[in-house]
């Protein structure tokens, strides 16, 4: 190293110390700071750029800080970088938490154990508790005392109800209806499932409305009652079938609907895959669509019966796949 001579007859080791000693003391820390920091700032900043070019000759292969063609500088690069919002984090925790919740859902009915979200979900027993803790603290779940099943919470429940001010499922599916009213020109119905009733959420009438219809939007019926609600009973296993039925039959038996013609109904939609229903002066076809995670919904043409022959369901069932394809 080059020595130099100081004004008080001491030699310093090299002219960067020597500017050190006379600044004054704060200086002197913070210069020495800096000194000290540098090549590791240095090292950081490479890493974190992650694509400085290898240098030219005499880098030995290390990543050097050169700008290599066609590429912005580092510093340009840094002004850039941190012109960016920060990275997000916990995102993996929040994942599984909402992985968690959707299989709470699917099974809200029954409940679902801890021992059955950590099999399901592939996830250590401490990790899943964790978590099912934090979502039983926001009220999204819950557990009754004494049970070890896990159900969906209030807090749940009124986002549900929320949604339903503005269900985005109607958003979403409005030009597909206009779009099947228009080419079959008939009444175009959606309904979702909400245990053992569908909800009427939207009505396109078509160019040949029916009167009595536009009273059915908003509306809770039976969902072996409505054509479109048909394919989601259809869709049940048939012990829920059976049990659905015994805790209605006396309101399907008002409508004359008895439990062997609704078997015969359930095996004939199964077998076509949509449902076509005659009954009461009116004729429908209906096909059913998943609602996100564990929802059901369905669309389906519903008309007076001269306007829907039965040789009309397959024409009809096929629009409705193709309309339904686009969602």
């Amino acid at each position: 190293m080059s020595h130099h001579q100081s004004s008080v007859g001491l030699r310093w080791p090299s002219k960067r110390i020597a500017a050190l000693h006379r600044l004054p003391i704060r200086s002197v820390w913070a210069a020495r700071c800096a000194l000290r920091c540098a090549p590791m700032a240095a090292r950081s900043l490479r890493h974190l750029i992650g694509d400085a070019t290898p240098g030219r000759s005499g880098c030995s292969g290390a990543p050097c800080l050169t700008r290599a063609a066609g590429k912005p500088s580092i510093m340009a690069r840094m002004v850039s970088a941190s012109r960016l919002p920060a990275p997000k984090r916990g995102t993996q925790s929040v994942d599984r938490a909402l992985a968690l919740l959707r299989l709470v859902a699917a099974r809200h009915a029954d409940g679902l154990p801890l021992c059955q979200l950590v099999q399901t979900s592939d996830l250590e027993r401490t990790t899943v508790y964790r978590l099912v803790s934090a979502l039983v603290t926001a009220g999204l779940l819950q557990r009754e005392p004494g049970a070890a099943a896990y159900r969906l919470g209030n807090e749940a429940m009124a986002l549900g109800l929320a949604a339903l001010q503005r269900p985005p499922l109607i958003e979403q599916c409005r030009p597909v209806m206009k779009a099947l009213a228009r080419r079959a020109g008939e009444p175009v119905f959606l309904v979702a499932r909400s245990g053992d009733y569908s909800h009427c959420l939207h009505l396109e009438e078509g160019p040949r409305p029916v009167c009595s219809f536009a009273k059915t939007v908003g509306s809770l019926r039976l969902l072996g009652l409505g054509v479109p609600s048909f394919t989601l009973l259809a869709r049940m296993e048939d012990a829920a079938i059976a049990a659905h039925y015994a805790r209605h039959a006396g309101e399907y038996q008002e409508h004359r609907l008895t439990r062997p013609k609704l078997q015969r109904w359930i095996a004939q939609t199964r077998e076509q895959g949509y449902a076509q229903i005659t009954a009461q002066g009116l004729s429908g076809v209906g096909l059913r669509f998943a609602l996100g995670s564990c929802g059901d919904a369905a669309l389906g043409f519903v008309a007076p019966t001269a306007r829907i022959p039965r040789s009309r369901g397959p024409a009809l069932a096929a629009l409705l796949r193709q309309e339904l394809a686009r969602l």
